[in-house]
């Protein structure tokens, strides 16, 4: 199995911001995304890499993918999925996976 490349985990954290972005334009807090009783803050790149942990640790918790870095391919686009779904049935809210052609910020 093929390792993510430094390109396919930057575009990870790429798409962490954007849909940190995109749930705060909406008006989505992080009260409203993790559903507990927190104060309401704005979601930030690292609140959304948490979701996305989340996610993987429960599909791949034996392996101990709790990394990102850990990862291969395969697994980012299976976890990328998860993920997506999740924010676009819950919020409306999806972010495609940044490609190599676009620029990451």
């Amino acid at each position: 199995m093929t390792k993510a490349s430094d390109s396919q985990r930057g575009a990870m954290h790429l798409l962490f911001s954007q849909m940190a972005e995109q749930l705060n334009d909406a008006g989505y807090d992080q009260k409203a995304v993790l559903e507990q009783k927190q104060l309401p803050a704005p979601n930030t790149q690292e609140s959304i890499k948490e979701i996305w942990k989340a996610i993987q640790f429960a599909m791949y918790p034996t392996e101990g993918k709790v990394s990102t870095t850990t990862l291969t391919t395969t697994q980012v686009h299976n976890v990328y999925e998860v993920f997506n779904r999740f924010f676009a049935e819950n919020f409306g809210i999806s972010v495609p996976f940044p490609s190599h052609e676009k620029p990451m910020i």
